[in-house]
């Protein structure tokens, strides 16, 4: 993915090449507040996020904090965008955006593919892999727990997940937290587990990870607490619990979702065991395990689960 190329880029300019569906650019960046704008060969500029870029950076290795980013020194000093991403010197970077004309599956297959790669994975065997992905997530009656759950847990874990809580394990439990979901079953979670180390297996991954992440994924289900665990088990729930703490209009939809995935649930029935899962979460000291999360969502997340608990008074 990466390539060098002689000479220096000018002030406040790095030469980049970007190749992703429906990219053909082959330009100048000029690093302003928070974006790099490509300027093409046909002299179209477009913007890119720097967080796409840094995205890409951590996928392969690079040291690369979300929070040590200020804009203002990348206005001032483009050299700073290569001194956090810890290399010596970035001349050309392929990068495969997530975003910008890509359909949800194209962002999830580009995502998947490059973390895959980032494994020492079979490619062969990981497209093959991301296909039973998208099928287990498409299945019918997945309202919630569905493609657009693991976009918006692996953009969580972008934003807030630090290099030092073993991304690459956070990231693999999350893509198969909820492969095997059947609403009501308590053994979802174990089920999901025996088909990522099915998977991971046919991709050739390490068998230290696959048995790591093996032990991170039961604790989804949100039952034992991971108080006293790694790091990566501490993310892993969080990101998961994150919806908890979304805006009102996002966190009602999720709730909206949970119920159309239980309509087979007569609505008393529903509503008291849905009542104490919610009250059980309130009654926690933190619902979330780490302080970033706390600070970013503990607050909001309380609110939310009272405002839907009002609503299930009869």
């Amino acid at each position: 993915m990466w390539h060098r190329v002689a000479g220096e880029p000018g002030p406040g300019e790095t030469a980049v090449l970007i190749d992703g569906p429906g990219f053909d650019f082959d330009g100048i960046v000029a690093i302003q507040q928070d974006s790099l704008v490509v300027r093409g060969r046909d002299e179209e500029e477009q913007r890119i996020p720097v967080q796409d870029i840094l995205w890409l950076l951590r996928q392969h290795g690079h040291v690369c904090e979300p929070e040590s980013i200020d804009s203002k020194k990348l206005i001032t000093d483009p050299a700073q965008l290569r001194l956090t991403v810890d290399l010596p010197k970035l001349d050309i970077v392929i990068i495969e955006p997530k975003e910008r004309g890509m359909t949800l599956e194209e962002q999830l297959e580009t995502r998947w593919m490059v973390f895959a790669k980032s494994l020492g994975a079979n490619m062969n065997a990981a497209d093959e892999t991301f296909s039973d992905l998208v099928k287990a997530y498409s299945g019918p009656g997945r309202h919630y727990h569905s493609l657009q759950h693991i976009k918006a847990c692996l953009d969580v874990m972008d934003a807030l997940v630090p290099t030092g809580a073993d991304l690459g394990h956070v990231e693999l439990a999350l893509w198969w937290h909820d492969f095997v979901y059947v609403p009501g079953r308590s053994n979802n979670e174990d089920e999901s587990t025996f088909a990522m180390h099915r998977a991971g297996r046919r991709m050739d991954l390490n068998e230290k990870l696959l048995a790591e992440v093996a032990e991170m994924i039961p604790y989804t289900k949100h039952a034992a607490s991971v108080e006293n665990m790694a790091d990566r088990f501490k993310y892993l729930v969080d990101v998961d619990l994150s919806i908890l703490g979304e805006q009102p209009e996002v966190f009602d939809q999720y709730e909206k979702d949970i119920r159309l995935e239980y309509e087979f649930v007569p609505w008393e029935q529903f509503r008291l065991g849905r009542g104490k899962i919610l009250n059980e979460f309130l009654a926690r000291p933190n619902i979330y395990a780490t302080k970033r999360f706390r600070d970013a969502y503990e607050a909001p997340a309380r609110e939310n689960l009272k405002r839907s608990l009002g609503a299930l008074v009869p």
